[in-house]
């Protein structure tokens, strides 16, 4: 996430309540997304991770910013507000409140501090409610896995009655689900898998992308394996890990040209664009 692994902002005063952002944070942003407008790419800009419940994350250990609801309040007014009414007119981005937040959850979380289900859940509405009343732009979560965004699997954390209960809001819904997919949820028979089983079965009641997977397809699927058996099973489309971490992204690039390619006006810059604007309609 952008705050979680960079370091310059947003900016923390002595009692962890974030105080504003850095001199360069704002244009340096809107240089991205401009850039990424003129070269017509989509920006999903990730806000957090669960690398902030971690104690040597580059952005600082943050666990008490999903915790106290002050001071999510705090980067909510002071930083994320001023990012977002600062790329207001940018048409290609869109946000994910935080990065496989699962992990930083008691019960299936594995960071040396984790929360209650509630509180990670109140976090993610209170993003989405500031991003809806200051933007038309979309927001999501990277959810880890379909074991935690689905009613027919473990749960859902992250469905509109989910985060009602934690944060009654008209507005503090995500537009779109986004899970994760890696071999660790495989398995023919009751696995995770967006392959296995199609988006109705799943019960998904939104829009769903697969947000994360190795670029390499993992150990069960070759890279158009995976992206045919998706698309054909209801799903939006698939991101792949990683352009500068452990899976080269190199290895996705035939299969995502070979993809374009047939499908020519799903893929279209002006598409996904339309679609953005259409979760916001």
């Amino acid at each position: 996430g952008i705050n979680a692994e960079y370091g310059g902002s947003p900016l923390f005063n002595s009692s962890g309540y974030v105080s504003g952002l850095s001199n360069s944070f704002l244009p340096e942003i809107v240089q991205l997304a401009s850039l990424a407008r003129d070269h017509q790419v989509v920006l999903l800009i990730t806000l957090w991770s669960f690398d902030m419940f971690k104690h040597e994350a580059t952005g600082g250990y943050h666990p008490d910013l999903v915790s106290d609801q002050e001071k999510t309040r705090s980067y909510i007014d002071k930083a994320l507000i001023p990012m977002v009414r600062a790329l207001s007119n940018f048409e290609n981005v869109v946000y994910e409140v935080i990065n496989e937040p699962e992990w930083a959850i008691q019960g299936p979380g594995n960071t040396p501090t984790t929360v209650p289900a509630s509180q990670m859940q109140r976090f993610a509405a209170m993003i989405a409610e500031a991003v809806h009343q200051n933007s038309r732009a979309a927001i999501t979560v990277g959810s880890a896995s379909l074991k935690w965004d689905s009613t027919a699997a473990d749960a859902n954390y992250w469905n509109d009655a989910s985060l009602r209960s934690a944060y009654p809001s008209t507005q503090g819904h995500l537009d779109f689900y986004q899970i994760h997919f890696y071999d660790w949820m495989y398995n023919p028979d009751w696995g995770y898998d967006p392959c296995r089983k199609d988006t109705a079965y799943w019960k998904l009641d939104k829009p769903t992308v697969v947000g994360e997977l190795p670029a390499t397809g993992g150990s069960h699927y070759k890279d158009p394996e995976f992206m045919n058996c998706v698309f054909q099973n209801g799903f939006i489309g698939t991101v792949y890990w990683a352009y500068n971490a452990d899976f080269p992204y190199t290895a996705a690039t035939p299969a995502l040209q070979q993809f374009a390619s047939d499908h020519p006006s799903e893929t279209a810059y002006g598409t996904l664009v339309q679609w953005l604007k259409s979760l916001r309609a």
